[in-house]
Order: structure tokens, then sequence, then C-alpha cells
């Protein structure tokens, strides 16, 4: 991406980082993104480097990483402290999650083909009593 060195109104900073006025505003608000200079007509303008932060705030989200966690890596990195120890910790933690939802997501689908496939062999609607929600369901047997 071509940057100049020319500070940009929020409305160009947004648009060339992909993200909307608003999620820059939010940004702002919860210190993700460090307050801007004002004109004076008191309009945001940005440094061209904003452009970086908020491209890196998207990848780090796309990684799994809450904004709580990007704004902890951020700050870190502020105060002249690599970050990149605090990143390959929290990327295992998320890893870990990441893992351990896999095991519950392929559990339930085997559990729904099991029962999928025996209710397409025997399901009648008329063996639904009208004191049931749904005969399918409530036959089943918690484990």
């Amino acid at each position: 991406m071509k940057t100049t060195n020319k500070p940009l109104f929020i409305g160009s900073l947004a648009r060339q980082a992909g993200v909307s006025v608003d999620t820059v505003r939010y940004y702002e608000k919860i210190g993700l993104m460090p307050p801007p200079q004002r004109t004076p007509a008191g309009y945001r303008s940005f440094e061209p480097s904003s452009i970086d932060r908020l491209l890196f705030i998207q990848k780090a989200q796309r990684l799994g990483f809450s904004l709580e966690e990007i704004k902890r890596v951020l700050d870190q990195r502020g105060t002249g402290e690599l970050p990149c120890g605090t990143v390959i910790s929290m990327a295992q933690v998320r890893l870990d999650a990441v893992e351990s939802q896999l095991a519950e997501l392929s559990a339930l689908r085997d559990t729904l083909r099991k029962h999928l496939r025996k209710w397409k062999r025997s399901s009648n609607s008329k063996a639904c009593a009208a004191t049931q929600f749904c005969n399918l369901i409530e036959e089943i047997e918690l484990v």
C-alpha cells in the first residue's frame, strides 16, 4: 500500500484500512488507537502509520486474538518492550482452546450423524404424542 507522510482524516484512514469510521472511533475510545491530533476545526488527523496499526489489529483478530489481548500487545510494544513472548503465550492458549472446541464439535458431529441416520430410518410423525415437544429428541438418552 502506498502511503504518504500526509495526515489522514478518519474517513480516508478507515477506507484505506478496510474498516468503518465507527470502528476507528471505537478503537480510539478503547485505547487501541492513540488519540489523533485535531485540526483547528476539530477533525481527527491521523498519522499515515495508523493504517499499519489498523491492519495489524485486523490480522491479530483473524488469528483469534481478542481486542483486549491486542491492546496488551500494542501497549507492551508502546513501552519499547518486544511483545513476541506475550504473543506466543497468547497464541498457545488460543490454540489449546481451538483444539478443545474442535474435539467438542467433532463429538457433536458424530452424535448428530448417529441420530440423524436413525431418525431418517424410523421417523414417524404420528408417533409424536400431543404432550411431547418432539419425540425424536425426547427419546435420546443423555450420557
